[in-house]
């Protein structure tokens, strides 16, 4: 299977949302992240941590449903990248 890599300008949300989007996630999906991500603050806090673990298994790559631990760490690296967190 080949994860497909995505790069997210720190910041930008429209293009995290677009990304999510891509990786099989609902409107509503995403419209919940934005409120932990607020809630959070301008760091990746408990509420987003929440989050990717309750959506990872819905995660896609490629067309492909990968499995929770996949899609755990790409959600994370997805937000890490918007944080700016290397």
């Amino acid at each position: 299977m080949t994860i497909q890599q995505h790069t997210i300008t720190v910041g930008d949300w429209a293009q995290l949302e677009r990304v999510l989007r891509n990786s099989g996630l609902s409107q509503s999906e995403i419209g919940e992240l934005s409120g932990v991500v607020e809630q959070d603050g301008k760091k990746m806090g408990s509420a987003v941590l929440e989050w990717i673990k309750k959506n990872a298994p819905k995660a896609i790559s490629g067309g492909v449903q990968i499995g929770a631990a996949v899609g755990q760490s790409l959600l994370t690296e997805y937000l890490k990248q918007y944080y700016g967190l290397g």
